[in-house]
């Protein structure tokens, strides 16, 4: 009887240290994740759970030697604390589940980035190199372009010659060719590095189909002439004595273009 007592005594000890251990944990998260009921709920339902668990255990294990039981329930205690530990550290103090995320990759490594169509833009590509010291720096060969684009390039032109940027449409039955000189082409010492426009359809009725664009070497006075008989200027062949120094193709998308066309 008196072994009995003590056997009993000693499991009570054993009940009640543990769960003083889970209130000290569960103060300790009180603390550490801030005012949140949450780490009591949990101090409290997991000291009762290892009570009951404990005492069933204890209870059901009569061939145990009573100096084994508080061992038992000790270690008991310990495996529900580290639960405790565990769910605390998973679970933060709005009670969302965390996912566990891979280490970023380290620095000067960049993260792969989800794979994509590529679509040709208008953006600078290598520079289409022509006769006659004519390049082509943008847009590249098999660019995307809009209604209007701007164009740009270097050249050496001899004197009484000028630049213009000669369009025609590839998809379509239309036979004509449309011109406009570049920008400042009446005065050579800009055209060294010139910039000019060109137009691609009205509005958005030409979307998806294809352009072919060359940059034309002519006499200054040809341009002269054209743009004083006024309106647009276009015709199914080039000026005569005109020279062709490169061609490109492109692709007509949707879009107004840049501000330099309005």
């Amino acid at each position: 009887m008196v072994d009995q007592s003590k056997d009993e005594a000693a499991t009570a000890l054993s009940i009640l240290i543990m769960a003083a251990l889970v209130g000290l944990l569960a103060l300790g998260f009180q603390i550490w994740n801030g005012d949140n009921p949450r780490n009591w709920f949990l101090g409290v339902a997991f000291g009762a759970a290892a009570s009951f668990l404990a005492t069933r255990f204890i209870a059901t294990k009569r061939t145990i030697h009573p100096g084994e039981r508080p061992i038992a329930v000790a270690a008991v205690g310990v495996g529900v604390l580290l639960g405790v530990a565990v769910l605390a550290g998973i679970l933060p103090p709005d009670g969302t589940v965390v996912v566990p995320q891979p280490p970023p990759p380290p620095t000067g490594i960049a993260s792969p980035q989800p794979s994509s169509p590529s679509t040709p833009t208008t953006a600078p590509g290598p520079a289409t190199k022509g006769t006659r010291g004519v390049t082509l720096t943008s847009p590249a060969d098999g660019a995307n372009v809009h209604r209007c684009e701007q164009f740009s390039g270097t050249a050496k032109v001899p004197a009484g010659q000028t630049l213009m940027l000669a369009v025609d449409n590839v998809s379509n039955t239309d036979v004509n060719k449309y011109f406009l000189p570049v920008i400042s082409w009446d005065d050579p010492a800009q055209l060294s590095h010139w910039t000019g426009v060109q137009f691609f359809g009205s509005r958005d009725d030409s979307v998806g189909q294809n352009y072919k664009v060359s940059v034309v070497m002519l006499k200054s006075s040809v341009v002269k002439t054209a743009l004083a008989r006024g309106g647009d200027w276009f015709a199914p062949t080039l000026p005569e004595t005109s020279k062709v120094t490169l061609a490109i193709t492109l692709h007509r998308i949707a879009g107004a273009g840049p501000e330099i066309c309005s």
